[in-house]
């Protein structure tokens, strides 16, 4: 006796109105990422903008809360307060679905703003504004390039990251 069995016909794409949550390796919603690189760029754009116009105190308070929240990624993905927000006000239903990005890209990338934040942090409450604003402007155009383009430029550069570090035996 044989027996015949038939394909599953092809899931249409996911119009879900609930992002996927993120595991620990597993993957990450798309849309959710986007809309946190939207809200990171508001935030560092502000924070540049605050910084060219003499309103370093504004500055100094946006780029301590994305530093915390960049910290917050890194610690535990899901936990990203802009990932959150996103989720509760529903922003990533403005973005388009599409496959499930890899966690450990992601987090790495939180990793990239970081280092790329925190300079701005220390250079605006050191009083070197024109150091503060290269920085914070940097992140708020990476951050852009993520949330419109869907180009994160930290996860293109992950896998030759990983690759380096394995072979200098840094894991």
């Amino acid at each position: 006796m044989t027996s015949s069995t038939t394909p599953a016909p092809a899931s249409p794409p996911s119009t879900s109105t609930t992002p996927a949550p993120a595991g620990p390796g597993g993957g990450v919603d798309v849309r959710i990422v986007r809309a946190s690189a939207l809200l990171t760029l508001l935030i560092t754009l502000i924070a540049g903008l605050a910084l060219l116009t003499g309103r370093s105190t504004l500055a100094v308070a946006l780029l301590a809360v994305q530093v915390i929240a960049f910290s917050l990624g890194i610690w535990r993905l899901p936990a990203q307060p802009w990932s959150r927000i996103a989720r509760l006000t529903g922003l990533f239903r403005v973005f388009p679905t599409g496959p499930a990005e890899h966690a450990l890209p992601v987090r790495f990338s939180q990793q990239v703003g970081l280092l790329c934040v925190l300079p701005a942090l220390i250079a605006a409450l050191a009083g070197w504004s024109v150091v503060a604003i290269v920085f914070a402007l940097a992140c708020a155009g990476a951050s852009a390039l993520n949330a419109f383009a869907n180009i994160c430029l930290a996860c293109r550069v992950y896998p030759t990251w990983r690759l380096v570090t394995g072979r200098l035996g840094l894991r």
